[in-house]
């Protein structure tokens, strides 16, 4: 399972090292620094939504900076 989390890094911290700081996480497939807000946009997979959750709730809403997390779950649509 893929998704999305939206990373708000508190403001005056450096946000690409925070990136490049996640990118480093195990299930991070990437992160970029967002050049419209103080934030950070990374992909992520585990084999469940709670895998994800965990994830995110212990490895990168733990970090110091980060402001507040956002999961967006990928929806894959097949057709019939």
């Amino acid at each position: 399972m893929r998704a999305y989390v939206e990373i708000d890094i508190e403001s005056g911290r450096d946000v690409i090292a925070s990136a490049e700081f996640i990118r480093q996480i195990e299930g991070v497939i990437e992160a970029h620094a967002v050049s419209d807000k103080c934030y950070i946009f990374a992909a992520v997979e585990a084999s469940d939504f709670k895998s994800i959750y965990e994830l995110m709730m212990r490895k990168i809403q733990v970090i110091r900076g980060v402001a507040n997390t956002r999961i967006l779950l990928c929806v894959d649509m097949e057709e019939n």
